[in-house]
């Protein structure tokens, strides 16, 4: 025979989650045997233990306050966690109580959700100034020059029981948006919403794990999902910035192409700025723009990336 008492639960400042992402009680019920009852059950079996009058609750069941009845708190036991004492015949009980209704599940459904940002630094090499200026030497030819670019990384996390979200994650990893997306996570009362033009998110990187909640092989135990998303942002876009240069012009009247060549006739040997028509570009005048090479048919850039909507997956968070 057993008796059980609930002997603390963890005070009103130390409620918070370690996430801050939901209100959490945690209560202890002491479970006793009788030391001269021989073999001693097992931790796991401390989960059923009943002494006629306090039982130790099961997942799902609401909060009771000290007089047996809901204080509506609206949270309900998540996780049931027995553990022995250094004396063999007495086992803690810790039960976790959630503001995650768990009444809702098996439906599919996310909750922790969380977004947080920094800034991301990257290093790249470019052919013109801020203005879009070419940059050139003394001699007067264009040189690369190293640049610094700060971006940001967009971290979203949540927990959900909707295992297809895993065929998300993959149809998306490494691929920037095709479309306009937006972003909207509320938390404690407040919402961030972020709206992304096409091109200007990449899909870095989405580890997952499985969690167990509750004592593993006990019937109230459920799992879950937790996942991480990284979102990569360029308000330049992902797609890339490659500059009209060639060793070669095209004949703006008979279309054929041929060598560019120097003052004295002949074929040069270091590119040149084009003006986008497969000319060379006059830069005379030292103010001229940087033209990027044009997509075949014209009119769009070169896409590199693997491209897909991101909408669908985002709006559901």
């Amino acid at each position: 025979m057993a008796t059980v008492s609930k002997i603390y639960w963890v005070p009103e400042s130390d409620r918070a989650s370690s996430s801050d992402t939901e209100i959490t009680y945690i209560r202890v019920y002491r479970v006793v045997y009788d030391p001269t009852d021989l073999p001693l059950p097992s931790a796991y079996h401390a989960i059923f233990a009943d002494d006629g009058t306090t039982a130790i609750p099961s997942r799902g069941d609401e909060f009771e306050n000290e007089d047996g009845g809901s204080d509506g708190t609206g949270i309900y036991v998540t996780k049931i966690d027995p553990q022995r004492t250094n004396e063999p015949h007495i086992i803690d009980v810790y039960v976790t109580y959630s503001s995650v209704a768990l009444t809702t599940f098996p439906e599919a459904s996310k909750w922790n959700k969380t977004i947080s940002s920094d800034a991301v630094e990257f290093t790249e090499t470019t052919t013109r100034d801020k203005d879009s200026i070419l940059i050139k030497n003394s001699a007067g030819d264009s040189v690369a020059t190293p640049k610094t670019r700060f971006d940001r990384k967009y971290s979203v996390k949540f927990s959900t029981n909707d295992v297809s979200v895993i065929n998300s994650l993959d149809d998306l990893q490494g691929k920037i948006n095709s479309d306009s997306v937006s972003l909207n996570i509320t938390k404690g009362g407040i919402t961030v919403s972020k709206t992304f033009a096409a091109y200007t998110l990449k899909f870095l990187n989405s580890p997952w794990s499985i969690v167990e909640s509750g004592t593993e092989g006990h019937p109230g135990s459920f799992g879950y999902l937790d996942v991480s998303v990284e979102l990569g942002y360029r308000a330049d876009t992902w797609l890339p910035k490659i500059v009209d240069m060639g060793l070669r012009q095209k004949n703006a009247d008979t279309g054929e192409v041929g060598p560019i060549v120097d003052d004295n006739g002949n074929p040069i040997t270091s590119e040149v700025p084009l003006d986008g028509f497969g000319q060379p570009l006059d830069t005379s005048g030292g103010t001229t723009a940087v033209v990027f090479a044009p997509a075949p048919g014209g009119g769009d850039q070169w896409h590199v990336d693997d491209e897909a909507a991101f909408a669908p997956f985002l709006s559901s968070l």
